[in-house]
């Protein structure tokens, strides 16, 4: 399943299952300035969470892979934040992840 793949947000996540508010078996795609994914992440569990007073979605990735160029590397627990852009409209009435309406 993928959770959301826009051209404004160069990110692409895809998700083989979810428990509640955590993401199973997670594959994270960043997209570079050419087009192309220039980094793979693959976590066995994810959360995300809204901050829309910084502007972000913080991706908070656990036992991760992490894939750039010929680079590899592991992170038990870790914060990425990805940048919300300025003109993405939210739908009124839609809650943020921390639970918060988005207006």
């Amino acid at each position: 399943m993928t959770v959301h793949q826009q051209s404004r947000i160069q990110l692409e996540i895809h998700v083989k299952n979810i428990q509640g508010r955590k993401l199973q078996d997670v594959i994270f795609k960043r997209r570079a300035a050419d087009g192309r994914f220039d980094v793979f992440a693959v976590a066995k569990e994810a959360e995300l969470r809204v901050e829309l007073a910084h502007n972000q979605i913080l991706v908070e990735m656990r036992q991760c892979q992490v894939l750039q160029g010929e680079n590899v590397g592991y992170v038990e627990s870790r914060n990425w934040p990805v940048e919300i852009p300025t003109d993405f409209k939210w739908h009124s009435g839609q809650e943020s992840a921390d639970g918060h309406d988005v207006e």
